[in-house]
């Protein structure tokens, strides 16, 4: 706490002192390094540069600091308007093996699911993870994708047994029929074992054309 202090009060009284906060940037503490990182920011301090983007290559880097970091950089970089949301920067990150892949997680939300530069071929390179966390942001993320590889992502998700059954309601909740075999695959998913799987499968099933027999057969499924 009083090292915090310091660092608040010496903020004030010399905000343009690079040595010292460069000094402060490597601090043990989270907190005085997240709030080293903000100094840096307000003032501009664009010598310090390279030991903000020095902070990328952490393992042991928490969240708050890492957002910290990003929307550091953006400013130092002349783009201050971009936060912690430049698209190039998210991707790297998410790309690089520096980082835990819980941490990717909390990245992957604020990618923009059209994103060019993360499109299928880097979500079947993250799908091949068996972090929950990740796989789960990852089916949200495209599931909000316009382009046509994402249903089929999702449809891929949908049909496999060794992800979760709360992630794979998160797939059948953003997938979008097209064709009977998949329409097939949704109506036997509404008699699926799986609470969240089953109550998915009946809810898309409900915006879909169906046969007069087969909207009955719903509703008794509904029903039970």
């Amino acid at each position: 706490a009083e090292c915090l202090e310091l660092l608040l009060a010496w903020k004030m009284a010399h905000p343009t002192d690079s040595k010292k906060v460069a000094e402060f940037l490597k601090h043990p503490s989270s907190a005085i390094e997240f709030e080293a990182i903000r100094w840096i920011a307000d003032q501009e301090l664009d010598e310090l540069l390279p030991q903000v983007n020095g902070q990328l290559t952490r393992k042991d880097l928490n969240f708050q600091t890492l957002e910290a970091t990003l929307a550091a950089l953006n400013t130092l970089q002349g783009k201050p308007s971009e936060g912690i949301s430049n698209q190039a920067n998210l991707v790297n990150l998410i790309d690089s093996d520096q980082f835990s892949e819980n941490l990717k997680a909390n990245l992957l939300p604020l990618v923009t699911a059209d994103n060019q530069q993360f499109g299928p071929k880097k979500w079947q390179q993250l799908e091949q993870s068996k972090n929950e966390k990740l796989i789960r942001e990852l089916v949200r993320t495209v599931a909000i994708s316009t382009v046509p590889e994402a249903n089929d992502f999702l449809f891929q998700i949908i049909n496999n047994k060794e992800v979760s059954p709360a992630i794979r309601a998160d797939a059948i909740a953003g997938f979008r029929v097209t064709n009977d075999a998949q329409k097939s695959v949704l109506t036997e998913l509404t008699s699926s074992p799986d609470q969240p799987i089953r109550e998915e499968a009946i809810r898309a099933m409900r915006f879909i054309e169906l046969a007069a027999a087969d909207r009955q057969a719903l509703s008794n499924v509904s029903v039970a």
